[in-house]
């Protein structure tokens, strides 16, 4: 289940990172070296469970490869209990919702920005999602990103955990403890 969401992040970020050596930008080699650090953690490290704060590095290095694809600023509000850094989490647990949040919210949205947040509940790891929609077109098929990680918390803790989504009119939330 991991590696399903690995072909789809590599086929982007080379998409992307062919526009920027097209149009002989100054970012691509920067580009290629983040791609090329997020390949080594995607096939040299092999955990199940990663501490929080190397699922973050990995996290934020994904980000900023995804930002050379916009003419604007992209802001993603990443509020985390810097206590949990240790924590271990299922390694790509955290990818495809900030996958969902490029692919389908407002990134302009000002008022309402996409956030992650990361807490600690009655001794369970909490982390949520939010976004506004954008006002895309939807894909003919299906993400296999948030059904990957309902499927991985399955096998993982069994019934020893929550996966919710909460799909509004205009906001997105995901939910998983």
């Amino acid at each position: 289940l991991k590696s399903q969401m690995n072909p789809h992040f590599l086929l982007n970020a080379l998409n992307n990172i062919y526009s920027l050596v097209y149009h002989k930008s100054e970012d691509a080699p920067v580009a290629l070296s983040q791609l090329s650090q997020l390949l080594k953690y995607s096939l040299y490290d092999k955990r199940e469970f990663v501490p929080l704060s190397d699922e973050l590095n990995y996290l934020e290095k994904y980000i900023d490869l995804h930002k050379f694809k916009y003419d604007y600023p992209v802001n993603i509000n990443i509020d985390i209990d810097q206590k949990l850094m240790s924590e271990e989490v299922p390694q790509f647990l955290i990818v495809p919702l900030i996958e969902n949040i490029f692919k389908h919210a407002d990134l302009k949205s000002e008022e309402s920005p996409p956030t992650l947040t990361i807490h600690k509940n009655n001794g369970y790891l909490i982390i949520n999602t939010s976004n506004k929609k954008g006002q895309f077109q939807k894909d003919k098929q299906h993400g296999i990103g948030l059904e990957n990680i309902q499927k991985r918390m399955q096998l993982l803790y069994d019934s020893n955990h929550e996966f919710q989504i909460d799909d509004n009119k205009d906001i997105y939330n995901v939910h998983i403890k």
